[in-house]
């Protein structure tokens, strides 16, 4: 049976079923698949990678779908940086920020946010907030947000933020934009994330400029301009943000603003990789492995994949399962199978559940490992075509009850 799977995997594989796949992202907001990396949740977004050369006679099966999380960048409320004295500092703000009894005063905070000593971190940032300071008004604001220490009061997180961001802080401003784009549904304002999004722009903040380009290019607080939007995203991608670098990548890619360009994505995907983006590095290990470009090298592939993996990417995990399942690296495919669905990647979890019903690397026992895909098949975030290898795996099991998609959704 696990022959069978692997093998289907494989024909879902072919250039032109992956052609069919990317059409469906043409309607996709944007700023839904980008936007959302810099939000307090993990926003996951079903999206397509690219699939394996059909024409590559060594290739393994990879995901042809897959769920990608957005969360390379989290919002961090201070920028710090341990000095030659190993004491924390906080860079690139006006000195009348600290002057004085102000800043000994917002140092302790900043080390106990840092320690995760959240409750008394905001004990001693908020006084300093109530009497202005835009650094301690940011981080009261983002702990007032995010419930961290124990209290969370969004009504109080608008207003810290507001008052950061019209002092001028750019984290401040970007939070703020942030709140009113992809907060909770009372707080949603398009114009004012437009805004303040705009006003940290202008200060050059490559974090901005990056998720002001998404709402330029789907037309959100302000009217649609792609050719403004993307020129956003160069800037920021110049400026080295990982998230703009790995978008523009993934859109050469796929061929989202124009003809697939794999050498511009390869470009943009290393430097991405680079600066630590992993769903970069798995995303330029399917360009090398399909041979989308020249000098393309499919046993670099695997090194970039295992890269991935290693750094807890969830679907690299699964692509080095079926490696290892072709004996292409070394080690258990069930090993990574297992792995991939503890980080929570359905496929991998579905694979996993075809290891332990055939003995596979595991211990045999069809009854969970019919309970594992149903699971699968009952979750929100998958495909139809996932669902289909589901019902065949449960047919395959004499699961006759729960082989219509009816009977796996009661």
């Amino acid at each position: 049976m696990s022959d069978i799977v692997f093998n289907k995997l494989r024909d879902q594989l072919s250039v032109e079923k992956l052609k069919a796949k990317v059409a469906e992202l043409d309607g996709r907001s944007i700023s839904h698949i980008f936007v959302g990396m810099l939000t307090i949740s993990t926003v996951v977004l079903t999206v397509v990678t690219i699939s394996l050369d059909a024409k590559s006679s060594n290739a393994a099966p990879i995901k042809p779908k897959q769920d990608v999380s957005f969360s390379g960048l989290s919002k961090n409320p201070i920028t710090v940086a341990p000095n030659e004295n190993n004491e924390a500092e906080v860079k690139d703000l006006p000195s009348a920020v600290f002057d004085g009894d102000v800043k000994k005063a917002l140092k302790p905070a900043i080390e106990k946010f840092r320690e995760g000593k959240y409750a008394i971190a905001r004990d001693l940032a908020e006084p300093i907030a109530i009497r202005g300071n835009p650094v301690a008004q940011h981080l009261v604001g983002y702990l007032y947000e995010t419930g961290l220490g124990g209290v969370s009061d969004r009504k109080a997180a608008e207003n810290f933020y507001r008052r950061s961001a019209k002092a001028g802080y750019v984290d401040g401003q970007l939070s703020l934009g942030l709140f009113y784009l992809e907060g909770k549904k009372a707080d949603v304002q398009p114009s004012l994330a437009f805004k303040w999004l705009n006003a940290a722009a202008d200060q050059g903040d490559p974090r901005a400029l990056s998720r002001l380009g998404a709402l330029y290019i789907d037309g959100i607080g302000t009217d649609r301009d792609i050719k403004i939007g993307l020129s956003l995203f160069e800037r920021a991608a110049a400026l080295g943000d990982r998230d703009a670098l790995f978008f523009l990548g993934y859109s050469a890619m796929h061929g989202k603003f124009g003809a697939p360009n794999y050498v511009r994505a390869r470009s943009k995907l290393e430097a991405a990789m680079a600066a630590g983006h992993e769903e970069a590095a798995f995303n330029l290990a399917l360009l090398h492995r399909s041979r989308a470009f020249p000098d393309a090298n499919p046993d670099l592939a695997l090194t970039i994949m295992n890269r991935a993996a290693e750094a807890g990417y969830a679907p690299a995990m699964t692509a080095m399962g079926l490696y290892a399942h072709k004996g292409e690296v070394p080690g258990k495919a069930a090993d990574w199978f297992e792995k991939a669905d503890k980080a929570g990647d359905l496929q991998g979890r579905f694979l996993h559940a075809v290891a332990i019903a055939n003995g596979d690397g595991r211990e045999k026992d069809v009854q969970r490992a019919v309970k594992m895909a149903r699971s699968v098949a009952r979750s929100s975030l998958a495909d139809e075509s996932l669902r289909e290898e589901v019902v065949r795996f449960l047919i395959a099991q004499n699961a006759a009850e729960t082989t219509t998609y009816g009977a796996l959704r009661e």
